[in-house]
């Protein structure tokens, strides 16, 4: 047996706005949770927290980043051009992760945790804002598709992203070989090796930027528009 579609419809991928907000979801959003993951090691081995204490630099990035995501999220609908919400907090966060790529090791845990938090108020709006335009840009009946087509390419970036920033981490550290092999990350192999780590951070959200610069600023559909369609 075959399909015309078995898996996505075409329609969906052709559309430009649709793989324009899928890439920023990709790269803007599957930072978050790479960082979410990364960041409690950083917290540990370069700013000298305890295995407790390195929890709030987790609750400083999706903190601020979920204070964002519904404040963005209410500000889309008042602004026609409603890429700008994004594009600023994009800004801010690469800004923000400028310094903890430069001197990883050398910021005051408070500074770091505040620049991490500065992070996470960038990247919040990004949340509405990719499921904004991907389910403005595709037909009613489409809106289920478009939305697993974005979560799945989502998903599937993070994963990229995760690896990456692992194999950055460890690609720093020492192996120590013998009965119990392991591996140690200490004093300059840290700074180093995070400090790539926020680098690579920074390309991610470049790529978004740029993404969200191509993307079609088309009108949000309102409920005039649903109900017209629904007729």
């Amino acid at each position: 047996m075959t399909a015309e579609e078995p898996f996505i419809p075409l329609a969906v991928l052709r559309d430009g706005a649709t793989r324009a907000g899928t890439a920023a979801a990709c790269f803007a959003i599957g930072l978050v949770i790479a960082l979410t993951i990364v960041l409690p090691l950083y917290a540990q081995i370069a700013l000298g927290l305890s295995v407790s204490e390195s929890g709030v630099a987790i609750i400083a990035l999706q903190g601020a980043a979920t204070l964002t995501s519904i404040i963005g999220g209410r500000l889309l609908v008042r602004f026609t051009h409603y890429k700008r919400v994004p594009l600023v907090g994009l800004l801010l966060s690469m800004t923000a992760l400028v310094p903890l790529a430069i001197t990883p090791t050398s910021l005051p845990s408070f500074s770091a945790l505040g620049l991490i938090a500065l992070v996470g108020l960038g990247l919040g709006p990004m949340f509405p804002f990719t499921v904004v335009v991907v389910q403005n840009a595709v037909a009613l009946h489409q809106l289920g598709t478009a939305t697993g087509t974005m979560n799945f390419f989502r998903a599937l970036g993070t994963a990229f992203i995760v690896s990456g920033f692992a194999a950055i981490v460890l690609a720093g550290a020492p192996m120590v070989r013998g009965i119990s092999a392991g591996v140690v990350l200490v004093g300059a192999d840290a700074g180093e090796s995070f400090r790539w780590v926020f680098a690579a951070a920074i390309g991610c959200l470049v790529v978004a930027l740029a993404s969200i610069l191509l993307l079609e600023e088309r009108p949000l559909r309102g409920s005039a528009r649903v109900e017209k369609q629904l007729e």
